[in-house]
């Protein structure tokens, strides 16, 4: 039995949301395959979609191995959502942070190291030796990841060891947690990022520096795909595209910050995250 989402704003706002992406997705589908498929003297585009659209219709494929239009909305909802919508607001809440007072030493600490690069246009191998700017990049990524927490389904019975022993209601301690088939699982992301136990006591804050000291051990205890934090999750179901993600990163920031200083006009304003 299936229970049915609770009224209110929230899922009222996933609704209209899902709505919306369903409707343009499906008119980039209609548009992409009258151009990649119905006009044959067209030159083929090489985008992603007219790509994946031209590979689903090949005759060598068979039926079962083809995307249903259903499943290639799928996958726009992944490029549009999870592959660009995530980048570029992990770029604003870190702009926002560096624009703070408290944080301008930080910002100029950045900005002097991104200029020290003589090219405007430097390759990723280039970026990636930029110490500093490394060290902001996944400070930005532990301390304010946009997908703040996420679930999964459990496909069948387990155990799931825990680090310190939990005290139930019942009283008795516990080393580890009995998971039953189809048990919902909420992965609290943002919670585990800044854990006081794994960051310290200033896990709350932007501080780039506990990378480059390696300050925190009990990080990499979390089999993560990204410097022990859960902004990437792990395991089969991790994020495909963090690679691509943290270098989108560094090559924004390393833009923005040689030519532009980032200040708040008004220094008590105070902008929160809300969910839905």
């Amino acid at each position: 039995m299936s229970l049915a989402p609770l009224p209110g704003r929230l899922t009222e706002n996933k609704r209209n949301s899902k709505a919306t992406t369903d409707r343009i997705g499906r008119k980039l589908i209609e548009d992409k395959r009258r151009i990649a498929l119905g006009e044959k003297g067209a030159a083929a585009e090489r985008d992603i979609l007219s790509v994946l659209l031209r590979a689903n219709e090949r005759e060598d494929m068979k039926d079962s191995e083809k995307l249903s239009d259903d499943e290639v909305l799928g996958q726009i909802a992944t490029m549009l959502l999870a592959g660009h919508e995530t980048t570029s607001s992990t770029v604003t809440w870190l702009l926002y942070d560096l624009a703070k007072p408290e944080y301008a030493s930080l910002q100029e600490k950045l900005r002097a190291e991104v200029n020290a690069v003589l090219s405007d246009q430097p390759s990723m191998d280039e970026l990636n030796s930029l110490q500093y700017l490394d060290a902001v990049t996944r400070e930005a990524l532990r301390k304010n990841p946009v997908v703040t927490a996420t679930i999964r389904t459990a496909a069948h019975d387990s155990v799931l060891p825990v680090s310190k022993p939990i005290v139930g209601r019942d009283g008795v301690a516990r080393n580890e947690i009995h998971v039953q088939k189809d048990s919902v699982i909420l992965i609290p992301i943002i919670s585990i990022n800044r854990d006081k136990a794994i960051w310290g006591e200033d896990a709350d804050k932007l501080k780039p520096e506990r990378w480059l000291e390696k300050s925190h051990p009990y990080a990499a205890e979390y089999p993560t795909v990204f410097s022990g934090i859960m902004t990437f999750l792990g395991g089969a179901r991790a994020c495909i595209g963090y690679r691509l993600a943290v270098m989108e990163i560094k090559v924004i920031l390393f833009t923005l910050l040689r030519n532009f200083v980032f200040e708040i006009s008004d220094p008590n304003l105070i902008i929160e995250t809300i969910q839905g």
